[in-house]
Order: structure tokens, then C-alpha cells, then sequence
């Protein structure tokens, strides 16, 4: 056969919009949305990402059409002791996106939480998109209940960051009839544990009883781990596997990791100073020349070790670099929009 020297060699459908490369770069705060620990932050910068949430939902991964995110600080205790109700940003009735973030308290929600939340799916029959953070894990069964409950007809995605409960993703998913995506990316999940009979059970009636689903999206470790659950899984080729990653969280971890070893070096710098202006025999030299090299990797091992085994339970340290870059952006929105 003749080559192909005047056609592509690559065939696209022409029925289809043609792949553009810029459709695999993900926003710029689509990995920092899902990783983020708010309960570290204040009150006046968590309800400055909920506004910039509500306001640029396309900077975060989320669709471009109107959200509502819940005012996560009208859920902690002392605000539901005043009776004060559910608070949002964005419209209040008519969205197409529902966010619930992180707790402002750094606990998981509970059922009265659900129950402030439950008048948002009545106000809103025509959601696509509901995104749920690691908080709303204990409140699936709830949550779930309230999905079906108010026949949410147009629900295609669900995204649940960090979910480690198979059973809870299954109660949660089951409900709308409608779905065709869950998201289970986050740039810091880990493998998951789901070898157990109760994982397996709820995965594979996931797959083989919801009438619509299509895809699962997440890291390749989760994704894995899914498929190993439904090996023996009946419509386990009805469901693609989405690999699913983010390079801007790549960026916010290089440049934390730049200042640690910036850091590093002037904390190392400095000791190998001290210690070449002490007096002669009191340090041998052979230790002065090893004590630059020694110290700065010490130094950039302990603090790297500690951040990944979280030390003070404030999340990864890139995601403060993340909120630095957030915090600028929100200030430079007004000027940058037209």
C-alpha cells in the first residue's frame, strides 16, 4: 500500500470538535481545591476562596455556569447555636454546581449539618455537578437519601476528593439515576484500601446496577486499585478508567521544595561560617569540609520527611504556596477581567 506522505498519520473524526493540546492542561486550582485544609486558614481568607469558588468556578475545575458554595463557617458549632441556618456564596436558587468544602473546624460533618444542607437540592432540581469534600464522608447515607428524594435528573458528575470509604462513594453514587462520571482525583491520595469484601460488594454493584455511569477519574493508584476490586465484575468493560492528574500542583510542590533547599542552604551556610572562624585545633578540618554537604542535606531530608508524614496536621506544605498564588490572583482579578 502507499504511504501516506501527503495525509496526517494520525486520524480524526470529522464529525467530532478536533483535540486541541491545551484541553490536557487542568486549571490552575483544580489540584489545590481538592488538597487544600481550610480549618488552618481564617475566617477572612476561607470565605475569600469560597467567594473566588462561586465567582471564577472554571479556576478550579468546575464547570463555567453558576455555583453555589456553602458557607462552610455557618456549620460550626457555635454558629448553629444561634440558629442561624445555611449561608452560601453564589446564587442561592438555580445553580448548576454545588460545592461543599472542607469544615472551617477540621471535623468531619454530621447529620445536622446534612440537614442545613438538604434545602439546597430542593432549591436546585436542575444540578449537574455537586462536588463533596472528605468531610462529607460521614454524611454519604444522608446525602444520598436527599439526592434521590428530590429526583436530581440532571446530575452527571459527582467529584469526592479523598474519599477512602468504597461503601460511602456506593450510597452516595447510587442515587442519582442519571450519572455518567465520578471524580475521585486528588493530588495526595494515597492507595487505597479496599481489598476487604465490603469494597469489592459496593464497587462491583456500582458498576453493574447503575443504569448510567460511564467513567471512574482518578490517579492511576486509585484507578488500580478499582480494578482490582471488579476483575470478576460482569459490566466491568462498560466503565472506562480515566487516569487523571495536574501539573500545576507539580509546580506549587517544586516551588515549595526550591525554598526548602534556599532555606537549607543559608541555615548551612551560616554553620559552616561559625565554624571555620573558630580558633585552630579546636574544630579538625576534615569536619568544617563535611559540615556544608551534611547539614544542607540533613536539613532538607527532616523538613521533607515531616511534611510527608504531617507532623502538625496541616495538610502539605505546597498547598500554602498554592494559597499565596490564590491570594494574588483574587487581588489581581479585578484588574485582569474585562
Amino acid at each position: 500500500m502507499e504511504d501516506r506522505r501527503w495525509r496526517s498519520q494520525r486520524f480524526y473524526n470529522p464529525f467530532v470538535r478536533k483535540p486541541s493540546s491545551a484541553s490536557s492542561v487542568r486549571p490552575m486550582f483544580m489540584g489545590f481545591l481538592r488538597a487544600v485544609v481550610i480549618h488552618r486558614w481564617s475566617m477572612a481568607h476561607n470565605l475569600a476562596l469560597f467567594e473566588f469558588i462561586a465567582r471564577r468556578p472554571l479556576a478550579f475545575g468546575l464547570p463555567d455556569a453558576p455555583t453555589c458554595v456553602v458557607n462552610t463557617t455557618a456549620l460550626l458549632p457555635s454558629a448553629r447555636a444561634r440558629n442561624v441556618g445555611i449561608s452560601v456564596m453564589g446564587p442561592e436558587r438555580g445553580c448548576k454546581t454545588l460545592v461543599v468544602p472542607h469544615s472551617c473546624s477540621g471535623h468531619a460533618y454530621d447529620a445536622t449539618d446534612a440537614k442545613m444542607i438538604e434545602p439546597l437540592f430542593r432549591w436546585n432540581p436542575s444540578i449537574t455537578t455537586v462536588f463533596l469534600s472528605k468531610d462529607c464522608e460521614p454524611i454519604a447515607a444522608e446525602l444520598g437519601s436527599y439526592i434521590a428524594k428530590y429526583n436530581q435528573r440532571q446530575l452527571k458528575t459527582l467529584i469526592l476528593p479523598e474519599w477512602e470509604s468504597a461503601s460511602a462513594i456506593n450510597k452516595i453514587a447510587m442515587a442519582p439515576k442519571t450519572l455518567e462520571m465520578v471524580d475521585l482525583f486528588c493530588p495526595q491520595t494515597t492507595r487505597k484500601d479496599w481489598g476487604n469484601e465490603v469494597a469489592v460488594e459496593a464497587w462491583c454493584e456500582l458498576f453493574e446496577m447503575h443504569p448510567t455511569l460511564k467513567g471512574i477519574q482518578g490517579t492511576t493508584d486509585v484507578l488500580h486499585t478499582v480494578s482490582e476490586c471488579t476483575r470478576f465484575c460482569r459490566c466491568k468493560h462498560n466503565v472506562a478508567l480515566v487516569p487523571t492528574a495536574c501539573l500545576w500542583t507539580r509546580f506549587y510542590a517544586h516551588v515549595w521544595f526550591l525554598l526548602i533547599c534556599m532555606c537549607s542552604y543559608v541555615i548551612a551556610a551560616v554553620l559552616f561560617e561559625l565554624l571555620s572562624r573558630q580558633k585552630d585545633g579546636m574544630v579538625p578540618q576534615v569536619v568544617i569540609d563535611f559540615v556544608f554537604p551534611v547539614s544542607l542535606a540533613l536539613i532538607v531530608i527532616a523538613l521533607v520527611t515531616a511534611d510527608f508524614l504531617k507532623l502538625y496536621g496541616g495538610g502539605r506544605s505546597w498547598t500554602r504556596i498554592g494559597k499565596v498564588w490564590f491570594l494574588a490572583r483574587r487581588r489581581l482579578d479585578p484588574f485582569t477581567r474585562m
